[in-house]
């Protein structure tokens, strides 16, 4: 039987990370389907993408198959230690504090992040990747939907076993990203943990947001001084 683009993508990261993180399939269908559109609107042959969270590197893996140059970010030495056996551009650092100067990427993505920050900490991490994005690039990113009755449930469990995850609703989500500078915010059912057609996205588990910056937006707070350079390639 042949196998699927999923399965041939997971046959490859497992070559480089043999029994480490995986895909899951449902977001990586959902991703690289909507990753193919955004690099038909972008229409460049360099497109430059910052994978903050990148954990092992799966999907800046999946980014770098498709022909987009990408640095994954992580704070994690243990999951860059991983990432690196994929011989993938990686750093440390935090995503509240980006070490890239402003405007030097094409696509930001943050997938399986931000159910794991605080409000603050999200907040601050909205700030620096739309502070180090292109004008008229795009920002990717899922979102576990506070709407969802059993994702509530399982967090709380969760929760009282020592593990706090953050759902956060949809809407809100989506009006704080058009609130400090995107546009064209569009929302897609990951169908996790079983098909759910888009226009029950407003209760669905898991949905993967895709926004592009506006041309006019305004500058952040939160800057650092040191620019992206072929330095941060980790060989």
């Amino acid at each position: 039987m042949q196998k699927s683009d999923f399965d041939k993508m997971n046959l490859l990261f497992n070559f480089y990370s043999p029994g480490k993180a995986r895909f899951y399939p449902s977001t990586y269908n959902v991703f690289k389907r909507e990753i193919t559109k955004i690099i038909a609107i972008l229409d460049s042959k360099e497109l430059l993408a910052l994978d903050v969270g990148c954990n092992s590197g799966q999907y800046s893996l999946l980014l770098e198959s498709m022909g987009i140059t990408c640095i994954g970010l992580d704070f994690s030495t243990n999951a860059l230690k991983k990432a690196k056996l994929a011989k993938l551009q990686v750093i440390r650092a935090s995503a509240t504090a980006l070490p890239f100067k402003e405007e030097c990427f094409s696509l930001t993505v943050c997938l399986e992040l931000l159910f794991h920050l605080t409000d603050n900490m999200l907040n601050m991490a909205l700030d620096e990747t739309k502070r180090v994005l292109k004008r008229n690039g795009w920002f990717l990113s899922d979102v576990k939907n506070s709407l969802n009755p059993f994702l509530i449930i399982s967090y709380k469990i969760n929760a009282n076993q020592g593990c706090p995850l953050k759902a956060r609703n949809l809407f809100k989500t989506m009006k704080k990203l058009r609130s400090i500078g995107y546009h064209r915010c569009q929302a897609f059912v990951i169908p996790y943990p079983f098909v759910i057609p888009n226009f029950l996205k407003a209760i669905a588990p898991k949905i993967l947001i895709t926004a592009s910056l506006s041309k006019n937006h305004q500058g952040t707070i939160y800057k650092t001084n040191t620019a992206y350079t072929k330095n941060t390639r980790n060989k």
